[in-house]
């Protein structure tokens, strides 16, 4: 993924994209970062409900939750471990004992983003850049 990103704040994206129905009273994220969410901090991501498989029609196909950036697995005794785990290779990512049990689960989510910001170490020296949609949307990390 990333080394950090910009959590969506725009109510519309979930509500048009997803059919979320926020709360009133929901506010977008702001973390030490303010919208900028690294690694461990809580941001929100749309998942399927738990219960979306019970055959009730009263649960919404999608919900958000906030959640932190970094998988913290089974066997984390900090949160710490989370700067550790934010990005997984694919080529290991069914291996690894640190994403493993949650890649055969199919644990996934939608981390919805105004921008990502990947390091350019062109110059020899770590230089944040900014990546978003062309036209102005959400960026949408399907992890």
């Amino acid at each position: 993924m990333c080394s950090h990103y910009q959590a969506e704040k725009r109510r519309h994206f979930y509500e048009k994209r997803f059919g979320i129905k926020l709360p009133p009273d929901w506010e977008p994220p702001r973390g030490s970062g303010g919208l900028h969410v690294y690694p461990t901090q809580f941001a929100p991501i749309v998942r399927r409900p738990p219960e979306c498989d019970s055959g009730d029609e009263a649960v919404p196909d999608f919900d958000v939750v906030d959640a932190r950036f970094g998988l913290l697995p089974g066997f984390a005794t900090e949160v710490k471990y989370g700067t550790r785990t934010y990005n997984a290779r694919s080529e290991t990512v069914a291996t690894l004992a640190s994403f493993k049990q949650a890649w055969a689960k199919a644990r996934h989510c939608v981390v919805p983003c105004e921008a990502i910001y990947e390091p350019d170490w062109r110059t020899g020296t770590h230089i944040p850049t900014r990546f978003t949609a062309v036209d102005g949307g959400q960026v949408a990390l399907d992890v």
